[in-house]
């Protein structure tokens, strides 16, 4: 990628740029956030630590100029298997993110029905344009959101991108 990629970590950090290729998904850069094999190895936690939590690329407006488009991401982090969210990560995500990452899929969408009532509760309150998650392997894919809350929402599982 060009000097503008913000971060590269490990193996996800490869995986992704074979993934998405030369297009760009929603603005013209890229936001890495580490898996747990990248969060066990000490210079990738210290490199996931450079995450940047807003980015900008280019768009043009109605005259033809190019105007720089704002895309908040939030990133929940990985917690231990069997244990929940803390409330206080979710109760923190703020309402102008356009893209949630959480390790775990939210209740009922590309979940294998083992997905998190709780994140759910608070993509309800976000409304994000985006959440991906992973964790549940079986269950990559991607569905839209359902009902009134959620119907501009789309959910992705990455868990297998290999």
């Amino acid at each position: 990628r060009d000097e503008r990629s913000r971060v590269r970590l490990g193996n996800t950090g490869l995986q992704m740029r074979k993934l998405l290729g030369n297009g760009t998904l929603l603005v013209n850069e890229s936001v890495v956030l580490p898996v747990r094999s990248d969060t066990q190895n000490k210079d990738s936690r210290k490199k996931s630590s450079q995450v940047e939590t807003q980015t900008t690329g280019n768009n043009t407006n109605g005259a033809g100029r190019p105007t720089p488009v704002y895309v908040h991401v939030h990133g929940t982090d990985y917690w231990d298997e069997g244990s929940n969210p803390s409330l206080r990560h979710l109760k923190a995500i703020p309402r102008n993110t356009h893209v949630l990452v959480t390790h775990s899929p939210a209740k009922g969408y590309v979940d294998d029905g083992a997905g998190c009532p709780s994140i759910l509760k608070h993509v309800r309150r976000v409304r994000p344009r985006l959440v991906v998650c992973g964790h549940i392997h079986q269950a990559h894919g991607v569905a839209r959101g359902r009902g009134r809350s959620l119907r501009d929402t789309l959910f992705v599982n990455a868990a297998s991108c290999d």
